[in-house]
């Protein structure tokens, strides 16, 4: 079988592109960040006034502002399904996930790291970002939009008979 490269320790430089508000890519390596959640780039929240925005826009846009342009340092954790390194990265002495949560732009997931919590307490109690309004968690936000998707492709558009031609058969007409 194919042989098991061995994950980098440490992943440093600067960000070549953004994918979300989680997710980007350094040199060949896409790091997805360890122990947070952003909306997905194209997810829509609900802002405090009931109305509907671009919410994974602005986690990626937040994500760009906090690292714009410095050398990041990357501490390889794992590696996902999808050959992500899972990594804790940071701009100099500052935590890029704890940023983005106490931001309110990403949410701790306490299931893989406690360290995130307290962050996000911060953020929900001054009702930063996300927590000024509604928003899915990312995975429930995709499962939804698979979901209309595939209710979409089922839907069937009727065929409607030809109108039938009213005008006299000519000499051209195959019978």
């Amino acid at each position: 079988g194919p042989r098991a490269v061995p994950l980098p320790q440490v992943v440093t430089g600067r960000i070549d592109s953004i994918v979300s508000g989680d997710v980007f890519r350094i040199g060949l390596h896409t790091i997805r960040l360890y122990g947070i959640a952003s909306p997905l780039i194209d997810q829509n929240c609900i802002d405090q006034n009931g109305h509907s925005y671009e919410c994974g826009y602005i986690a990626a846009r937040m994500l760009r502002d906090f690292v714009s342009g410095d050398e990041v340092s990357c501490r390889i954790m794992n590696i996902n399904a999808k050959q992500e390194l899972m990594a804790a990265c940071s701009v100099g002495t500052f935590d890029i996930g704890a940023a983005l949560v106490e931001e309110g732009w990403a949410i701790a997931l306490p299931a893989v790291t406690p360290i995130y919590i307290p962050y996000q307490a911060k953020a929900q109690q001054a009702k930063s970002g996300l927590w000024s309004g509604q928003f899915q968690m990312p995975w429930e936000w995709q499962a939804e939009q698979q979901q209309i998707q595939q209710q979409k492709a089922k839907i069937k558009v009727p065929k409607l008979p030809s109108p039938q031609s009213k005008k006299k058969k000519s000499i051209f007409d195959v019978f």
